[in-house]
């Protein structure tokens, strides 16, 4: 399914002519709006698309304006668009470029996009850019240490030599499928990715274990497997293996980054800081063996193995490059503990996505996704 990132509506202004003996230029000024789920905003005056149509009949066009709006986080933005398009017997179509300085845009600049016009009637003309999403193939990927066993799904785009691994770890009560829909937006986008099932991670998981015997030590246990295997493949990058950690997997991620050679870069989507002070209350009131946790029932050792430290501090120690994500609207790990987070890092940035809740929706995933392979293209 393509999801246009921008839909343009263009009106014209006047314009300008040259017939040469065997070409003709029109030089056409024109205003505009934008409206899509990913932007809105207006066209800046300026705008100007070059048309030139050869006696032989072949047509061609180049239009360059900036834009002026919001993004979808609601961060005022510009956008300069460069659109250069030709004649095929289904219409026109166009490969734009796009710079902007929006932060949620960012990976619009190193994607492969691709533009429609239709007109509207008279001196009107509706623009469509799509991001072009490349094929990869999807494997299951299991790693045997000793009596554990950790099931994963394995993401590689096809033809793709020398791209950046992401590893992903999942929330509580989660699993690799869960983060299926992340992992193919970050695929697409030419980065190989790897999702796991931690060991007793939730009721559906494939890994060996289960959710009595699961913890957060054993969880960054299952972690340092899963990086220390990924290293060994032969057509992994060692130097480009970045993480991806969401909820309880982002705050499994985060504890344990620090101590992982070689790690690239952190990706944290609303990680559960809150475990340690939710926990707090948890074990005043409940003395059981078996405790039962939003319907998934966890052993008393999850409880006492809990982190005694300033699980802050020790993420902090983590220098590398960190990009938070959090809706503004997450009831269950409120934003404020990403705050907290992002100020205690040396080197991280928060996202902040109005309106999302614990779990994101269109266009937030892709924009997240786009954002992520951006900052791995950077890091090259």
């Amino acid at each position: 399914m393509k999801r246009p990132v921008f839909i343009i509506n263009v009106e014209l202004d006047e314009g300008s002519a040259v017939k040469g003996k065997k070409e003709q230029v029109n030089f056409l000024r024109f205003h505009g709006t934008a409206d899509s789920a990913y932007f809105r905003g207006d066209i800046l005056p300026g705008g100007v698309d070059c048309q030139r149509k050869a006696e032989n009949g072949e047509f061609s066009l180049s239009a360059r304006y900036m834009m002026e709006g919001t993004d979808c986080a609601g961060n005022a933005c510009s956008v300069f668009i460069e659109n250069n398009g030709y004649e095929t017997p289904d219409g026109i179509k166009t490969v734009p470029t796009v710079i902007t300085d929006s932060e949620i845009l960012s990976g619009l600049t190193r994607g492969k996009l691709r533009g429609e016009l239709a007109g509207k009637g008279e001196g009107a003309v509706e623009i469509r850019i799509f991001e072009e999403m490349g094929s990869f193939r999807r494997e299951e990927h299991c790693i045997a240490q000793g009596e554990k066993k950790i099931y994963g799904e394995l993401y590689r785009p096809e033809g793709a030599e020398n791209c950046p691994l992401l590893i992903m770890s999942h929330g509580f009560n989660g699993s690799s499928e869960a983060m299926r829909y992340e992992a193919e937006c970050m695929a697409s986008r030419g980065t190989a990715v790897y999702c796991y099932d931690f060991c007793g991670g939730g009721l559906s998981s494939k890994s060996s274990g289960t959710t009595l015997q699961m913890t957060i030590p054993s969880e960054q246990e299952d972690l340092r497997i899963v990086v220390e295997h990924m290293k060994e493949l032969s057509w992994v990058s060692k130097d480009r293996i970045y993480l991806f950690g969401g909820s309880q997997g982002g705050f499994v991620t985060a504890l344990t980054v620090p101590e992982l050679d070689g790690i690239a870069g952190v990706f944290l989507e609303f990680p559960a800081f809150c475990i340690p002070d939710d926990w707090k209350k948890i074990k005043e009131t409940n003395d059981k063996e078996i405790i039962d946790c939003m319907g998934v029932p966890l052993g008393r050792c999850f409880a006492d193995t809990l982190p005694d430290y300033d699980v802050f501090e020790r993420a902090a120690q983590y220098t590398g490059p960190v990009i938070i994500f959090h809706g503004t609207d997450d009831t269950l790990v409120t934003i404020d503990y990403s705050e907290k987070l992002c100020g205690k890092y040396k080197n991280a940035r928060l996202l902040r996505f109005p309106g999302q809740g614990h779990g994101f929706s269109e266009p937030f995933i892709t924009a997240m996704a786009g954002v992520c392979a951006a900052a791995m293209t950077d890091d090259q």
